[in-house]
């Protein structure tokens, strides 16, 4: 009896059913798979494009910087520019002054420049923080005194200096005696002792431009002539002459031609006085010493004359708030960090900083200043006083003592080891493959 056996044939169908199937989902898996290695390469080179365009971003804002001089008033501080649309790619840039978030009111504070690129998905944000470059000062900030006039030292009297030379563009008329050493255009003598080297052919240096005090007024606060600065502390956040404060501690006072005393008084900031034909004159004891480095502490247009006294018993040396009974570092107004309400303390008496005058300046008394005097006119020394450079103030010139008209507006550097990669919350930001 043959028995005959079905099934075999479709069991076989099955199978081949089944491993077709199988090969059909490996095909799939393989294609998705590449998709996805595909996409995943084109997000990799896109973060990478958008990596380097964020880079060559900021060096075409580097470029139009550099080539436009008023890139400060015409830029918006912190707020993006429009996206430039390229054919596969946008940018979009940010000027950020983190002093104080106003890009026009200081040329001199530091800016942070954000680039924004976008390719596909990936969107990338570098930055970098540019400042000015550094500006060479002028020859006349090299010497602890300078004047475009003759320097004169009376008989008996005695001119120390430590740190630098003064010099002249003029004539060194000595009949007493310079501690340090002198360069003159020329000399006429006087029998004096000179104690360093004597450069008497030496070359004329320049001075500082007429626009020099009409810049600073134009950052001062302006103050109602009142009368004498007596008694009084003027600084950044505390004003007792009367008016308004400034955050920088510039003040400007026009005393239509009057004298101005300052006595027994402390100011910690840039004081800005015209007196025309009247003279500013510094008396008793003081202390006065800028706010900023980057600006002087006293412009005068006009006259001062030096006669405070820093050496002697400790009431001629020293500003104390128990002779003056009144205190000189209230808490708005601290002395090294230092404020309170009491009047216990004591303060060199002294200047510090740098002092220009466009007329004489004269020396009397044991004035003591530590920083540089430059006169347009003459210096008169006929007391003990003593002059210690700075030499910060050749390295780093206020402003307006530079040797170019140019400002720092257009020329910019890149403060070194700035750059950084920033994560702007408004974009999607691919992650780092």
């Amino acid at each position: 009896m043959t028995v005959v056996r079905r099934g075999r044939h479709g069991t076989a169908y099955v199978a081949v059913l089944g491993v077709s199937m199988i090969m059909s989902v490996v095909g799939l898996a393989a294609v998705s798979l590449m998709r996805v290695e595909r996409r995943s390469v084109e997000v990799n080179n896109n973060v990478v494009k958008a990596r380097f365009g964020a880079q060559s971003a900021l060096e075409v804002a580097m470029y139009r910087i550099a080539h436009d001089p008023d890139w400060r008033a015409n830029l918006a501080d912190d707020t993006w520019t429009a996206n430039k649309n390229f054919k596969d790619h946008t940018i979009s840039l940010k000027y950020v002054d983190e002093q104080d978030n106003t890009l026009a009111d200081d040329v001199s504070q530091p800016v942070r420049i954000y680039a924004k690129v976008t390719y596909g998905e990936a969107t990338r944000v570098h930055s970098v923080l540019i400042e000015p470059e550094p500006v060479a000062a002028l020859d006349a900030l090299s010497s602890a005194i300078h004047c475009g006039g003759p320097l004169k030292i009376h008989p008996g009297a005695v001119l120390t200096i430590n740190g630098a030379p003064v010099s002249t563009n003029d004539e060194f008329d000595n009949q007493g005696m310079l501690v340090g050493d002198v360069n003159a255009v020329s000399s006429i003598g006087g029998g004096g002792v000179v104690t360093g080297s004597s450069n008497l052919n030496a070359a004329s240096r320049p001075l500082p431009p007429d626009s020099v005090l009409g810049g600073y007024v134009a950052k001062a606060t302006p103050l109602v002539f009142n009368g004498d600065i007596d008694t009084m502390v003027i600084a950044p956040h505390w004003n007792e002459y009367g008016g308004n404060t400034n955050p920088d501690g510039i003040y400007f006072i026009n005393t239509g031609g009057s004298d101005l005393h300052i006595t027994g008084s402390r100011i910690h900031g840039t004081l800005v006085v015209d007196v025309g034909a009247g003279q500013v004159i510094i008396d008793d004891q003081v202390l006065l010493q800028s706010h900023r480095p980057d600006f002087p502490v006293l412009i005068v247009q006009g006259i001062i004359c030096l006669r405070y006294s820093s050496n002697g018993p400790p009431s001629e040396q020293f500003l104390r708030e128990s002779d003056w009974g009144h205190n000189f570092n209230p808490p708005l107004a601290p002395y090294e960090t230092s404020g309170n309400i009491t009047q216990g303390d004591q303060y060199p008496s002294e200047i510090r900083g740098l002092v220009y005058a466009t007329d004489r300046i004269r020396f009397k008394n044991t004035a003591r200043v530590v920083g540089c005097i430059i006169s347009g006119a003459e210096v008169i020394v006929e007391g003990s006083p003593e002059v210690v450079y700075d030499p910060a103030l050749s390295t780093g010139p206020p402003e307006g003592f530079e040797t170019t008209e140019a400002t720092p507006l257009s020329k910019m550097q890149i403060v070194p080891g700035s750059f950084r990669r920033d994560v702007d919350e408004t974009v999607i930001q691919e992650p780092e493959q």
